[in-house]
């Protein structure tokens, strides 16, 4: 945590600025459980005075539970009002919300307006989500060319999700016939992004052998590895069950 930095948001943040506030939740929310409460209270006085990225903040605070107990519908109502403004993580999570039918019914419709404004509000995330869709034909005419270039000006970009669902279309072969190489570069790239399933898609690769990416058991348990220590409780479960056919695989050479 930048000391400087922290000092003049604090001054800043006494003095009632509310984009000062929201900057010292950013930085107080990187530290302890103590310091996270401070983060809490002076993103609540920020998002109190209207301030769209504070209200974001704060909804993003109760979804995750930092500096406060988990709180999803006090997590939306934070959001909407922050999404009513332009904010643009708001305007995707409203965006998802009704996308899944998370709360309330399933819109799809309404989903895509509200990705569409997040896109342009400059959320990358938004975009690879809209090409989900134009890949899916979810809401909108499925156009797969359009999908994979959108998908592959966001992996340009940097963005795990983006690098995933190209290396997807690689393994597919479309648009240029099955790319098994570049979608394992791709893929690796999403693993360290965090995207998680890239470990699975990666192992059974290793796993299988294809094309010209030739099989390689510890290459394969090496790409589900860490998902017994950090991924979620599916994903453990799907990195048991590679570990599983891996040493079958193995004891039958």
């Amino acid at each position: 945590m930048d000391e400087k930095e922290l000092e003049k948001y604090t001054a800043a943040a006494e003095a009632g600025d509310a984009s000062a506030q929201y900057n010292l939740g950013v930085l107080l929310s990187e530290g302890d459980k103590k310091q996270q409460k401070k983060a809490f209270a002076w993103t609540l006085k920020s998002a109190k005075q209207g301030f769209a990225k504070g209200q974001s903040l704060l909804a993003h605070f109760y979804i995750n539970g930092i500096g406060v107990g988990q709180n999803p519908d006090k997590a939306y109502d934070w959001y909407k009002k922050a999404a009513m403004q332009g904010e643009a993580k708001a305007e995707r999570f409203m965006g998802m919300n009704v996308l899944h039918g998370i709360v309330g019914e399933k819109d799809v419709e309404a989903a895509t307006e509200w990705l569409r404004k997040a896109a342009a509000h400059g959320s990358d995330d938004a975009s690879c989500d809209l090409a989900g869709m134009l890949q899916r034909g979810e809401g909108m005419e499925q156009d797969l060319d359009e999908a994979y270039h959108l998908f592959e000006q966001l992996a340009e970009k940097g963005l795990p999700a983006a690098k995933y669902n190209l290396a997807i279309f690689c393994l597919d072969g479309y648009p240029n016939g099955r790319e098994a190489q570049r979608a394992v570069q791709l893929l690796e790239e999403a693993a360290a992004g965090g995207v998680k399933i890239a470990h699975v898609t990666l192992a059974q690769i290793y796993m299988e052998g294809v094309d010209d990416v030739q099989q390689d058991f510890d290459k394969a348990t090496d790409s589900v590895a860490p998902l017994l220590k950090t991924g979620p409780a599916p994903l453990r479960r799907i990195a048991k069950d590679v570990l599983k056919e891996i040493d079958r695989l193995e004891s039958e050479k």
